[in-house]
């Protein structure tokens, strides 16, 4: 290879989700941390300008981390729950969700973390087909009671609609939901 390729293609190989490798969940999480921090901060700030200045800076670190193609694992100190609040949904077990958080306007609370999975029959407009998680896979989550522990890899998949390229962040209800495509699980 000649020195202007390996200049060219180091870049692209360097910052590319998917040639980078899998990520540890527990790791990911830990890289959200200040991202969720700052989106507990927004939720009781009472200037609106300020809010949603604060929420800017989070979307920041989320478009950082949360890159379509990066894929998660799982590992025993960091599971997925199956979610009570939504059919297609896990949640980080090593993740504190709803946990209070001292901010300069008081005291927030960690948003609940979901990642969410799309199936042929059940998916929001703007996730790609090939975005869908296999039939078997999702068979699998819908057989499991709600609270059932799983061990498995996700990749993060594009939402055309989000707050970001892969994530949307409802303030009111205060939740980060991650679109993902499942391509292992298996409860533990």
């Amino acid at each position: 290879m000649t020195k202007l390729a390996i200049l060219v293609l180091t870049p692209f190989v360097l910052f590319t989700p998917a040639l980078a490798g899998d990520s540890d969940l527990a790791a990911v999480v830990q890289a959200l941390d200040g991202a969720c921090h700052l989106l507990a901060e927004s939720g009781v700030d009472p200037c609106a300008i300020c809010s949603k200045e604060t929420r800017n800076k989070a979307f920041q670190i989320l478009n950082r981390q949360l890159l379509p193609g990066r894929i998660f694992k799982t590992s025993p100190d960091c599971l997925l729950i199956r979610s009570t609040s939504g059919e297609n949904e896990l949640a980080p077990v090593c993740y504190p969700a709803g946990a209070p958080v001292k901010t300069r306007e008081g005291e927030g609370q960690l948003p609940r973390v979901a990642f969410r999975f799309h199936t042929s029959a059940k998916h929001l407009v703007g996730i790609a087909e090939k975005d869908f998680t296999g039939e078997q896979v999702a068979a699998d989550h819908l057989s499991a009671p709600s609270g059932t522990l799983f061990s498995g890899v996700l990749e993060i998949v594009v939402y055309k609609y989000g707050d970001g390229p892969t994530y949307n962040y409802y303030p009111t209800s205060n939740e980060l939901q991650v679109h993902c495509k499942l391509l292992d699980l298996k409860p533990q």
